[in-house]
């Protein structure tokens, strides 16, 4: 389990599910964890191995050396969990823990609401089958302040800094995908889900809100009767 590589069950979908966690204790108040999601397969159409796993997360570290400039020094990477991705209601086994022995957010600029990320879309051959991830605790290092708009410099740098990442994973024997819980094959039907490679990786100037990642607790609140 934790650290370790678990074979992968015969009739399952082979198709790796990475989160990377990220706490986030804005001024010594812990709040719920953000968390970005990628899928990936073998060039066997197999479970990555350990090997591949650990491939895919130093490269991600390189992704992350770019990424944190433009982020929050109270959102720190935290965990990479790994899943052989399962459809629901079955659930996807833990294949492997490992702590992100990585830096926190690094810009001492003005920090945009927690609800604010830049979208990073990972295209593939077909548009309805295009997925994205969201890099979260953005600041306004990032921003163009008289438009609202992300930078043309950060936009190049995120969309670069993802492709190598995606790129040093694929060198390793791990292809990034998108997976989808439609199209498989069974027995039963649809339970094994489909993949399709991804082609490129884009970054706009448009910042994204993800509303899930507003946060929980209100330490402080005003109310006033009428």
């Amino acid at each position: 389990m934790q650290g370790q590589y678990q074979s992968h069950r015969l009739g399952v979908l082979p198709t790796s599910r990475l989160q990377v966690s990220f706490l986030r204790t804005p001024a010594n108040h812990e709040e719920d964890v953000a968390v970005i999601t990628s899928h990936w397969t073998s060039a066997a159409s197999t479970l990555l191995d350990g090997t591949q796993m650990q491939a895919v997360e130093a490269a991600f570290g390189s992704f992350w050396a770019v990424a944190s400039t433009y982020v929050a020094p109270y959102c720190v990477p935290d965990q990479f969990r790994w899943y052989d991705q399962q459809v629901w209601p079955t659930k996807s086994p833990l294949l492997r823990v490992q702590p992100a022995a990585l830096t926190p957010g690094t810009t001492g600029t003005a920090v945009l609401p927690p609800q604010c990320a830049a979208s990073i879309t990972l295209e593939t051959d077909a548009r309805t089958r295009w997925g994205r991830f969201y890099l979260p605790a953005l600041a306004t290092i990032a921003l163009d302040t008289a438009t609202g708009r992300m930078l043309p410099g950060a936009v190049d740098a995120l969309a670069q800094a993802g492709a190598t990442w995606l790129l040093n994973a694929k060198t390793a024997g791990a292809i990034p995908v998108i997976w989808s819980p439609k199209g498989g094959k069974g027995p039963p039907a649809f339970a094994a889900g489909s993949v399709v490679p991804v082609q490129d990786v884009r970054c706009d100037d448009i910042v994204d809100i993800i509303r899930s990642r507003r946060w929980q607790d209100s330490p402080y609140r005003h109310v006033v009767p009428v």
